[in-house]
């Protein structure tokens, strides 16, 4: 996000995007931007944190193969 609020030249046109020339209301959505990507990255890790971890999905590859009656084969590809 702190990349795109920077100011940069466009290389064929040569015009200036200054962030900090933009209208008031453009820095009152960065300011409101900010807290929501805080609070979305912090659901983001409780999701993944409560994910199983690769081992226990690994392990669990028996019982599925035999609840659904199928065999992965070692390219990864489902044989039934």
């Amino acid at each position: 996000m702190v990349d795109r609020y920077r100011v940069k030249t466009d290389k064929d046109s040569g015009i200036v995007s200054n962030p900090n020339d933009s209208p008031i209301s453009d820095i009152y959505y960065v300011a409101d931007l900010i807290p929501r990507l805080v609070t979305v990255s912090g659901k983001t890790q409780k999701i993944v944190n409560s994910l199983p971890s690769i081992d226990r999905i690994t392990s669990m590859d028996s019982e599925i193969e035999e609840i659904l009656g199928i065999k992965y084969t070692a390219e990864g590809t489902i044989k039934i």
